[in-house]
């Protein structure tokens, strides 16, 4: 079950450069009111940042859905004005529907995967010799269509990942990165790698004097 979000009325927001939310403000009530749904929420402002990623294709309409969503998630409105909105309650579920009335698009696997999954979706890579496939591996089998950026010789694709695969042609010695901005939140075996080792060092023994 949720944990409730109790907000204030007591903001100013009798101008936009007062009440200038942020994607990570947004970010933050999401994963704030879904502490009680996962053992091991990830990062808000890593959340912040994929959902900016996600939704970055035109930089207008992102900007307009950020301040309606937050609006949406913060005073239960999209115009609030000093008096006319009260303290409220919020959960991850409303916040959800905040995001799929507004941008008119279902983001369900978005945050099934990183609001409710200890686990992070893997990004697994095929490459033959003029080709490269992409497919994402997510926690319980979900689908986890994220679009993923390649860059080919210096030059970056964005895979749509329809269903959770894309591919793309390269050339046979291509220099190819996968996400070379670093911009999505999953697995890193280098990572997990060093983890581990950073465990195992823990458990040695510490010599004596």
């Amino acid at each position: 079950m949720s944990k409730p979000l109790a907000l204030s009325s007591s903001t100013n927001v009798s101008s936009e450069r007062i009440f200038a939310p942020s994607l990570a403000m947004s970010a933050r009530i999401a994963c704030f009111t879904a502490s009680a749904d996962t053992a091991s929420p990830p990062s808000a402002d890593w959340i912040a940042e994929v959902k900016k990623y996600l939704s970055s294709n035109s930089p207008r309409s992102h900007d307009r859905y950020l301040f309606d969503v937050t609006r949406l998630a913060v005073y239960g409105r999209i115009d609030p004005r000093p008096g006319n909105f009260a303290p409220r309650y919020g959960s991850t579920l409303e916040y959800e529907r905040f995001v799929r009335r507004v941008t008119g698009k279902d983001y369900g696997w978005f945050f099934d995967v990183y609001l409710r999954e200890a686990a992070l979706p893997d990004l697994i890579e095929t490459r033959s010799a003029t080709r490269l496939a992409l497919r994402w591996q997510a926690p319980g089998g979900r689908v986890f269509p994220m679009p993923v950026e390649v860059q080919v010789d210096g030059r970056i694709v964005k895979l749509s990942m329809a269903g959770g695969v894309g591919s793309l042609t390269v050339p046979k010695r291509a220099h190819v990165v996968i996400d070379p901005m670093a911009k999505l939140l999953r697995r890193s075996v280098a990572i997990e790698q060093y983890q581990a080792w950073r465990d195992a060092q823990a458990r040695r023994p510490r010599p004596t004097n």
